[in-house]
């Protein structure tokens, strides 16, 4: 499970969501940031831009999305 925020709805069932984590380099054991983007299926229809979600890797929807909507956190 992922926690990131919505940056764009781009149809009627996918959005675009950015996940941001704080990874530590193995070697050098600095601290990075690493963005990542995913296009997340879903079913509701009061999804907003800005809300953090939790979604989850499932099996293929499409040719590019292969993660689903979980649980909106905040709204």
């Amino acid at each position: 499970m992922l926690l990131g925020k919505v940056i764009k709805l781009s149809s009627k069932k996918t959005m675009l969501v950015l996940n941001k984590q704080y990874l530590k380099h193995k070697k050098y054991l600095k601290i990075f940031k690493s963005n990542r983007k995913f296009l997340v299926h879903y079913n509701c229809t009061y999804l907003k831009k800005g809300m953090n979600i939790l979604f989850n890797f499932v099996k293929k929807v499409s040719k590019l999305k292969s993660w689903k909507l979980f649980k909106i956190i905040s709204k």
